[in-house]
């Protein structure tokens, strides 16, 4: 079953409470809580500045669930001091990922965000490639027994489906998957069928977003082909999370996300074979 999921980045100056609202009202099967980390503030509902019991008795009640923790951690910090280095700058990016696992296993989240990024300077590909997967696979080991996992998500040198395949699979753990932006990924050269062909069954969340003249609007409104690759999804029989993303927290004026939300999931649903009523007996 394809689940379909509103980013909290849509509804930055709102509680969490009201966001859930937000996602609830408009049909949503989720909503991934989009986080800066322990000391962040800018978004409101940043899950880091609630109580985690309020927070998890919040989702008991609601009829939205948490789908992912959405990170920025990225592990591609470079070694140095070279002497000093590696595992004194290995502890500071995977000592957030540790800290977001615990958060979503404390609120029932399947899954954390993370990126894995680039080479920086005159770095190798091959060297940068191995410090990432060492270092997401140390985030992993964490999640053990968790009922979270790590999902890293396609940006910097692993845009492409290819490159974020690749790197998913020299971690080589089940406690690992994919989310793929489709934006992203569009820009980068996949094809739908590039998507699905080379992540496979390590796909587990699909971000998806449409922009005109580099301004958000509704999916389907603009340059992006969001609709070929929601459908793959569908043709695939894929299971796994759509998380409509609405980036009011970096744009401003936009359209209130309650007004937008609607439409976006009536089209989600139907690009997917699927329909309000649907999702809610599932």
């Amino acid at each position: 079953m394809i689940e379909i999921a509103m980013s909290t980045l849509a509804c930055p100056k709102r509680t969490l409470a009201e966001a859930v609202a937000i996602a609830e009202a408009a049909g949503c099967d989720g909503i991934e809580l989009r986080t800066g980390g322990v000391r962040a503030t800018e978004l409101a509902c940043d899950p880091f500045l609630s109580d985690e019991s309020k927070t998890r008795g919040l989702f008991e009640v609601a009829g939205v669930k948490p789908t992912c923790l959405a990170t920025g951690v990225k592990f591609d910090s470079p070694v140095f001091p070279p002497v000093v280095g590696y595992l004194f700058d290995t502890e500071a990016e995977v000592r957030q990922a540790k800290r977001a696992i615990d958060l979503a296993a404390q609120l029932d989240c399947p899954m954390v965000r993370v990126f894995g990024f680039e080479k920086h300077g005159r770095e190798s590909y091959k060297a940068a490639f191995k410090r990432i997967a060492g270092r997401l696979k140390l985030a992993c080991d964490h999640a053990r027994n968790t009922g979270t996992m790590i999902v890293v998500e396609n940006g910097g040198d692993f845009s492409t489906a290819e490159q974020l395949a690749e790197l998913v699979a020299a971690v080589d753990t089940t406690l690992i998957g994919a989310s793929y932006d489709v934006a992203l990924g569009h820009v980068s050269g996949d094809t739908p069928e590039q998507m699905t062909g080379l992540l496979r069954n390590k796909l587990k969340l699909v971000r998806v977003k449409d922009r005109a003249k580099g301004e958000p609007v509704l999916p389907g409104d603009g340059e992006i082909p969001v609709e070929s690759f929601v459908r793959q999804l569908a043709q695939t029989r894929w299971s796994g999370s759509v998380v409509f993303e609405w980036e009011a927290a970096w744009f401003e004026g936009l359209t209130p996300i309650e007004q937008v939300l609607p439409i976006a999931v009536e089209r989600l649903c139907e690009w997917t074979g699927q329909t309000k009523s649907a999702m809610a007996v599932a």
